[in-house]
This record gives C-alpha cells, sequence and structure tokens, in this order.
C-alpha cells in the first residue's frame, strides 16, 4: 500500500496544494439533511473540505464499519469508520492493519468485559453506537498494537468510488493535522477520480471493471 501513497502524493502534489477546479469538483460531496449541527465533528470536516485539499496529508484509512447503504452501492452519502495511521511500519503490514481495524468492530460488540482504561471506555462508548461522529479521536495503543493511530468518521460519497459502492476495506484518505505529527486531524476520502489505474482496477471484480 505504500505505492498507492507514492502515487496519490504525486498526483495531488505537495502541500499546500492548488487543485484545478475540475479536480476540486471531484470532492464535492451531496451533504445529507440530517447532517445540520455546526458542532458535530462530521459536519466540522466537511466544512472544512477546502483546508483538507490544500494541506491534508496523504494516508490510508481501514474500515471499522460503514453503513450498509454504502456496501449496496447506488447514489448519496453515508458514513464510515475508519482507522487511520501515520506510522509506515504498520501501514506496510496491510493484512494487519485491516485487521486490526475488523478488531475494533468486534470491540463494540455486546457482552464484552468492561475495560479498566478511561480512555478505552470512551472508545468503546464512541463505537457502540451508530449515531456518536468522531473527529481524530486517539485509539488506545494497546489495541493497535502499540502503534500511534486515530479513528474518525468519515462522509463518503458513492460518486467518489468505483462502481458506487464500498466493495474494498482500504481507503486512501487526506488528513489536515493542524496539531502536528503528534495528532489526528479533519479527515477526507480521496475520490476514485485521484486514484492510480492500479488500485481502481483491485476495486471491483473483472466482469464489473471497464473494458
Amino acid at each position: 500500500m505504500i505505492a498507492l501513497l507514492d502515487d496519490l502524493r504525486v498526483v495531488l502534489g505537495p502541500a499546500p496544494r492548488r487543485l484545478a477546479d475540475r479536480d476540486r469538483r471531484a470532492f464535492d460531496v451531496r451533504i445529507p439533511d440530517w447532517l445540520t449541527e455546526p458542532d458535530d465533528p462530521l459536519r466540522e470536516a466537511v466544512d472544512r473540505r477546502g483546508a483538507i485539499l490544500e494541506q491534508g496529508e496523504v494516508t490510508l484509512g481501514a474500515v471499522i464499519m460503514a453503513n450498509d447503504a454504502l456496501r449496496r452501492g447506488g447514489t448519496g452519502s453515508s458514513v464510515a469508520e475508519v482507522l487511520y495511521t501515520f506510522d509506515t511500519a504498520l501501514l506496510r503490514r496491510t493484512a494487519r492493519f485491516q485487521q486490526l481495524a475488523a478488531d475494533l468492530q468486534a470491540f463494540r460488540e455486546p457482552g464484552r468485559p468492561e475495560a479498566t482504561s478511561p480512555l478505552t471506555r470512551d472508545l468503546r462508548a464512541a463505537l457502540g453506537t451508530g449515531h456518536a461522529r468522531n473527529a481524530h479521536r486517539r485509539v488506545p495503543p494497546h489495541l493497535v498494537d502499540g502503534h500511534l493511530a486515530w479513528h474518525a468518521t468519515v462522509l463518503l460519497d458513492t460518486s467518489w468510488l468505483p462502481g458506487r459502492r464500498l466493495v474494498h476495506d482500504l481507503l486512501p484518505l487526506l488528513v489536515d493535522r493542524p496539531d502536528g505529527e503528534a495528532s489526528g486531524g479533519h479527515v477526507a476520502v480521496i475520490p476514485a477520480h485521484f486514484w492510480p489505474t492500479w488500485w481502481g482496477r483491485t476495486w471491483l471484480p473483472p466482469e464489473e471493471q471497464a473494458p
């Protein structure tokens, strides 16, 4: 996956980047009617799209959970929860990175013993509801093999995806980190408009790919 990130950095260019109008429009998203509260972390990230595009750092996110509407496909936008990191050592271990995200999904299941760490309890509370939306929340290190990682809720428009549906559990991201390298930040999914051809071809089964 390091090759994917390298290719995307070439396409997007270094920050502060000035994208052409056509490229900016590729990030357009249909804001759902329910996303109205100005202090909603997800709304704040949507409203900060301009800063994210200009300053965001390219990285990879592993899907923890996603609205079923994204899996079914079609038109419109919905939410997903992603685990992300800037730790190259973890990003090189793609299968482990995906497994850690899956473990976080399992962590929210009923019946698990109560965690003793306040941060872990907080994370469990956030992951345990479909209504809490998060921005750059640090994941307790013992849940991610000691790495520095965060999770965030992202708004994902199906028009950004090949086949207009979520079929893969890895998503390229732009993350604006205003507080420096030790922090997370506001997150936006990088649309397929910018993806290298080889990555787009991994997304859909052969029978659904364009000739």
